[in-house]
């Protein structure tokens, strides 16, 4: 009996420390990551998001989406949420999402009908009222897409989206006519 019980304290202590472990191999230590989630409170919360996107059977130019987001973040700083698109048909979507070297990614995956998962990247993401970003997923044509995502605090009108979508940081297409493919030969 006694041999079963230090069986048992011995894989418990094992199973303990490996989960140690594993939370300091991700993160420098457990002080950082502690420091990290107080960094990042400002993500907790209410957002209401925006996006544009691809629907030909509506249009034939990019329409804005818009979703409302709930967003929480657990003891690890990793951000869970939730997102109920408002365009066309009610969907909901689950979202998680972690923050590396002051980037944020997140994961949409739609709680309703199966479809690829859409991700978001946003590089600085340091405002605790407005952030921007880009999607890349599938569009409602289920056409592979990429575009900017922005998400504020409080209600935005297009005229006010459009006002952010000129200042977002695209590339200007005239820098592509200077550019040039080339093509290298490797030897063996």
């Amino acid at each position: 009996m006694e041999f079963l019980t230090g069986l048992a304290t011995g894989v418990i202590g094992a199973g303990l420390v490996a989960l140690a472990l594993e939370v300091v191999r991700d993160h420098d230590s457990l002080l950082e990551l502690l420091r990290r989630r107080r960094n990042f409170e400002h993500i907790r919360g209410d957002w209401y998001q925006y996006h544009l996107t691809n629907d030909r059977t509506e249009k034939n130019y990019p329409v804005w989406t818009f979703h409302r987001e709930i967003f929480s973040l657990d003891w690890l700083g990793r951000v869970r949420g939730t997102s109920d698109s408002q365009y066309k048909t009610r969907l909901s979507y689950r979202i998680v999402g972690k923050v590396t070297r002051n980037k944020l990614l997140l994961e949409y995956r739609n709680s309703v009908t199966h479809e690829e998962p859409t991700l978001v990247y946003i590089e600085n993401f340091l405002s605790g009222e407005f952030l921007q970003g880009i999607w890349i997923g599938h569009d409602y044509n289920q056409a592979f897409s990429v575009g900017p995502i922005f998400y504020s605090r409080a209600r935005l009108l297009e005229e006010e989206l459009k006002t952010m979508l000129g200042k977002f940081a695209f590339p200007d297409p005239q820098s592509f006519e200077a550019t040039e493919l080339r093509i290298y030969e490797f030897s063996a």
